[in-house]
């Protein structure tokens, strides 16, 4: 049986949320056959047109049941629409049944997220679109919180719009800010359900500047530089932008820089200039702009060598050993560094390149590194000037900058020639000839090449004759520019001497040392004179005068006679040299005779006298046959004045009109000769003899002149200078002789006498290479060939220069002053304008009185460094600096800083003290109470030996026996006491001090080291060597442990006579004992005794005692140099006051 198709389930319209996930729309139904059911889906927005489900979009997601409902897999928005169920079996016409899908939809987003970008400043709109049914709701939220415009800034509004299928809601930012970036939340809700949308808004701006700008690589040339980049404004950083310049430019459009990507947080700087000092700063920068810039970096690049030359080198000769050497500084880009000095080179031309002299000038000006106390030279590191050189020698110059680094390419050389001076050696092996007697070849060898000075333009050829002596002498020059020379018109038979000096442009050069040389014999001249008289009736007496000049050795004397009846005939009679007079005899009375006389010499005889006539007479006249002379005679010597006669005279002798008698020195000779002895210059003057007989008279005059050393010269000093003293003189009476020379004498106060020989043709003389600021004495004494004259009166000339300056000037520049040292910078004080030779340092804490010496003769240097200071002390430093103009010393009130505090200024206070004079006065007040205090002792002893003497002599023997006894019990008790003995050591002291901490005090005398720093000894202590000085203080031995002790001194005991000696004799000469680099040497060895005691445990050291402390209960064991101490409680001792280093000199005052 068939049944048409009925409803067991009829279609009907269904409401569905979209997203529900199964939705089942029935359509069942029933008959026979069984009905078969298709469900089709209507096409647009009215029922009409159907297609089959099958084709449907979203089929997969559609089934049909087996009981013909239609089944959805997921609701969509898309399956809303009008669906026909129909139901066929062929029976009938069947079912079919249209129905409407309705989906309603819950709102929803279309984006659940979005990320939004806007420019920092512009208006910014957040769009939210929803879909779903309508009423639709959508709410925006910012950090938890309803953002309401009208509420929570005016800045925000929002728009809302509705669709079709939903609505638009739109947030509007009208002025966005940095703060307005963040999530934003867009929430959307209706009666089906409800959305959120987070919605990223970033605000683009210009990045933010990068931060940490550091160096992480650094050269001369390159620089690696790092930073740490910041807020990027949510934009992507698309480059770094670095910039530089130099510290002295200023930031400007055209600065240097260089782009690195935005990618890299580093960036290579290349073509840095080295040495110079640089700021940095870094950009970022993305599509919206640039940062601001970051932080300036300031840095130095490394240094390199000066890269160039100095410029404009220039040479000047300004004497005959100095350049003047100027230059300019290297271009300053080529500097790579400070320029600390330069080294100026400087050799001989023709040496090769590498053997160059170099001499260092610091260029280093006064600037805010001054206080590291470099000193600044005149023309700051530009020019010098180069001493001691070569005369007229062609130099080759170079200079060279350098810095820290070292030096930089020299200059260009220059060449230049020293100036012409007068050649420094003599000609040599001179040589002289007689060629006649009025002629003298002489002739030399010219200086060697390296001491002409310049250009030999000849020579000067001088000579005089040595056989004057009277106070003219003749001299004569010659120039030449040959090596020989004939020298005429000479004296005959005549010493001259001869010295030969080289010729340059400047003037003549040394003189040889003189030769002598004599001229050939020639024949005599005529005798100077003759006198005949008669003797007897048989007899006659020639004289005659020897020539003036003999011009050879007198050999004999022809005296030729005449009678007038020989048909004037002459007759010769050869008489020896010394032969002045000749008696003729057996002549015939009334006779005339006629005589003359000749020299003779080894040449031949000379020429006649005229000739003079006589007869013989019976009665014979007063007559003197002797002659008046000129005798120029030495002091101090004999003189014999003849005056022989003829016819028995009376004889007497005048001087000056008055009678001249025999005395000590004067005497008359039988044959009436004066004679005087020991000759005194008032002998000097015309001495008359007059004889005279019945038959007539007859005198002759002698004209004496006696010759004694020069008299004193007139000295005065003209000028001075820093190392010279120029003195002129006007000569005194010569002594009637020519002054030869003259002989300066010249000391300084407490120096040595010295003396220069000087030429008697000059009249000034230049004393050079003196002491700076020092008083020098100065006389001169003339010279004849008779001997040394009288000295000129003293004259006293103080050289140019004073002592040191009071105080070095500026404290802050002079002293520099850390936690644990002190830098004295030495070069800035001033000198007073003679060069500092040695400084001497002491220092001491503020609250102590004993100064401990550092060193008494620190070397000129830039700077001394005091170390191993306390932190935070106050020390007061005493310095005293030295120059040959004496010496001024300044005390400072210095503390040392804190540690690790380093905004705090050190305080530096400056003593004005006034140094006492190391005289005798200033001992005075010690002096005076030692010899009130000896006398008063004596005074004591003597009354108390009186007071005994005035007692009985039997008196309490037993008691006096009672007082023995004690005393001899208390030397028992005591004897290692009074055996003690003191000795100090101490450690080797380093100049300069690298370890101020191990330096001790050692008190100035035994006496003064404290009786707890002493130890006993069961026997006395030989003394370290056989000292004969007895003193009554005993010598106490303390121990002393450093394994760098190398040895040990001893001070000495009180005073003796010797040490007073030797403290007197410092007084008289203190220049000898300040210069002395030993101390005690040469001194009585009687007076020190040195010892080396070995110990086995060290000596702590403290500033709570002065001395040096040892447990008293501590106690030697051996003897000799193995001698040690065991203390049982060590205790501690201080630094010492000053100390007697036998290495290191020590200047007592």
């Amino acid at each position: 049986m068939t049944v048409p198709p009925r409803w067991v389930m009829e279609p009907q319209d269904v409401h569905a949320p979209e997203g529900m996930s199964k939705l089942v729309l029935h359509c069942h139904a029933d008959g026979f056959p069984p009905p078969a059911v298709t469900w089709r889906r209507g096409t647009g927005t009215r029922p009409g047109s159907y297609h089959d489900i099958s084709s449907h979009e979203h089929a997969q997601e559609l089934r049909i049941h087996s009981n013909g409902s239609l089944v959805f897999g997921r609701v969509q928005e898309d399956h809303e629409g009008y669906y026909l169920c129909e139901a066929v079996n062929g029976i009938g016409a069947g079912l079919s049944k249209v129905v409407y899908l309705t989906v309603n939809a819950p709102a929803r987003i279309v984006e659940k997220h979005r990320n939004q970008t806007a420019r920092l400043g512009s208006r910014a709109s957040l769009r939210c679109e929803a879909k779903g049914d309508h009423p639709l709701n959508i709410v925006w939220r910012r950090a938890g919180s309803q953002l309401e415009p009208a509420v929570s800034d005016y800045r925000y509004m929002v728009k809302e719009m509705n669709t079709t299928d939903g609505a638009v809601s739109i947030l509007e930012l009208i002025s966005t800010s940095r703060e307005d970036s963040g999530r934003y939340f867009c929430t959307a809700s209706n009666a089906y359900g409800g959305d959120e949308m987070t919605m990223h808004l970033y605000i683009q701006e210009p990045p933010d500047f990068p931060r940490n700008i550091h160096i992480l690589e650094k050269e001369s040339r390159y620089l690696k530089l790092g930073w740490t980049s910041s807020q990027d404004g949510n934009s992507p950083i698309t480059q770094y932008i670095i910039e530089y310049k130099t510290d002295s430019e200023i930031w400007h459009d055209h600065t240097f820089h260089m782009t690195v990507p935005g990618t890299q947080t580093y960036g290579h700087v290349n073509g840095l200039r080295p040495a110079t000092s640089y700021q940095f700063r870094v950009f970022a920068e993305n599509e919206l702009g640039r940062s601001q810039a970051s932080d300036i970096l300031d840095m130095t690049t490394d240094g390199e060598k000066p890269g160039g030359p100095p410029r404009n080198l220039k040479v000047e000769p300004i004497s005959s050993t100095d350049f003047k050497v100027t230059w300019e500084p290297p271009d300053q880009d080529l500097w790579n560094g400070e320029i600390l000095g330069y080294h100026v080179g400087f050799k001989e031309h023709r040496l090769s390149a590498d053997q160059y002299t170099y001499k260092t000038v610091e260029g280093r000006p006064i600037s805010a590194s001054a206080t590291l106390g470099l000193a600044r030279t005149a023309i700051p590191g530009r020019q010098c000037q180069l001493t001691n050189l070569r005369k007229h020698m062609r130099y080759s110059v170079i200079v060279q900058a350098y810095n820290a680094l070292g030096p930089g390419p020299m200059t260009a050389e220059v060449v230049a020639t020293t100036l012409e001076d007068v050649p420094s050696s003599p000609p040599q092996d001179i040589r002289c000839t007689a060629l006649s007697s009025q002629s003298l070849q002489v002739s030399w060898e010219a200086p060697p090449d390296t001491s002409l000075n310049g250009v030999l333009r000849g020579f000067k050829v001088n000579w005089e004759s040595m056989d004057s002596i009277t106070e003219t002498a003749k001299s004569d020059t010659k120039i030449t520019t040959a090596l020989t020379v004939v020298i005429n018109n000479l004296e005959k038979y005549t010493n001259y001497s001869i010295q030969v000096a080289a010729m340059t442009r400047p003037g003549d050069g040394v003189p040889s040392s003189p030769i002598y040389c004599k001229t050939k014999e020639d024949l005599p001249e005529v005798p100077a004179g003759i006198k005949a008289v008669a003797n007897s009736n048989e007899s006659i007496i020639i004289s005659w005068l020897p020539p003036l000049k003999a011009n050879g050795m007198i050999t004999s004397y022809y005296v030729y006679i005449q009678s007038e009846e020989n048909d004037g005939k002459w007759y010769k009679q050869t008489l020896k040299a010394h032969k002045t007079s000749y008696r003729a005899e057996s002549l015939h009375k009334r006779k005339q005779y006629s005589f003359h006389v000749a020299a003779v010499t080894s040449v031949g005889e000379g020429p006649k006298t005229s000739f003079v006539t006589a007869s013989p007479s019976s009665h014979v006249p007063a007559a003197i046959y002797s002659f008046g002379m000129s005798p120029i005679v030495p002091w101090k010597q004999d003189v014999t004045l003849p005056c022989q006669s003829v016819g028995k005279p009376s004889l007497l002798w005048k001087q000056w009109g008055q009678v001249v008698k025999a005395s000590g020195r004067i005497s008359i000779h039988t044959d009436g000769s004066l004679h005087i002895s020991d000759l005194h210059r008032e002998d000097s003057g015309n001495y008359t003899c007059h004889v005279e007989n019945q038959h007539g008279s007859d005198q002759i005059t002698h004209k004496l002149i006696v010759q004694v050393p020069p008299s004193a010269p007139l000295l005065l000093a003209t000028s001075t200078t820093s190392n010279s003293i120029s003195v002129q003189w006007k000569p005194g009476d010569g002594g009637g002789a020519l002054i030869r020379g003259y002989i300066l004498h010249y000391k300084r106060k407490f120096g040595e006498w010295e003396e220069v020989k000087v030429s008697h043709k000059i009249n000034g003389y230049l004393l050079s290479q003196l002491w700076c600021g020092t008083e020098y004495q100065i006389y001169l004494t003339a010279y004849n060939r008779i001997g040394m004259g009288s000295p000129s009166e003293f004259v006293k000339a103080t050289t140019k220069g004073s002592k040191p300056a009071n105080s070095p000037g500026n404290s802050d520049k002079f002293i520099t002053v850390n936690v644990s040292w002190i830098v004295l910078h030495l070069s800035i004080w001033n000198d007073g304008g003679c060069p500092i030779t040695w400084f001497e340092l002491e220092y001491k804490k503020n609250n102590e009185e004993l100064w401990t010496l550092v060193s008494n003769n620190i070397e000129v240097q830039k700077s001394y460094t005091l170390s191993e200071l306390l932190p935070g002390t106050t020390y007061d430093v005493r310095i005293r600096a030295h120059n040959n103009a004496g010496s001024s010393v300044t005390e400072y009130k210095i503390t040392t800083l804190q540690p690790h505090i380093t905004t705090t200024l050190p305080t530096i206070e400056i003593d004005q003290y006034v140094p006492q004079q190391n005289s005798v006065l200033a001992d005075l007040k010690l002096i005076v109470p030692l010899v009130l205090s000896s006398f008063a002792i004596i005074a004591v002893a003597g009354a108390v030996f009186y007071c005994f003497r005035k007692r009985p002599l039997l008196g309490d023997i037993g008691s006096l026996h009672d007082a023995q006894t004690a005393a001899a019990l208390d030397n028992k008790q005591n004897m290692e006491q009074r055996e003690q003995y003191y000795a100090t050591v101490r450690k080797p002291l380093r100049s300069p001090i690298h370890e101020m901490g191990t330096l001790e005090r050692i008190p100035e005398y035994s006496e003064d080291i404290y009786p707890y720093a002493t130890f006993q000894l069961k026997e006395s202590v030989p003394a370290g060597g056989d000292s004969r000085c007895e003193s009554a203080a005993p010598l106490q031995t303390f121990v002393y442990h450093d394994p760098r002790l190398s040895a040990a001194d001893t001070l000495q005991l009180r005073e003796t006579s010797c040490t007073m000696d030797q403290n007197l004799a410092r007084l008289r000469n203190p220049h000898r004992y300040l210069r002395e680099n030993r101390f005690l040497e040469g001194e009585d060895p009687r007076c020190y005794s040195w010892r080396v005691i070995p110990a086995r445990r060290p000596v702590q050291v403290s500033g709570q005692s002065p001395g040096l402390a040892i447990p008293s209960t501590s106690r030697a064991i051996g003897s000799g140099s193995s001698r040690s101490a065991v203390m049982q409680d060590q205790e501690t001792c201080s630094s010492p006051s000053w100390t007697h280093p036998r290495g290191s000199p020590t200047r007592l005052s």
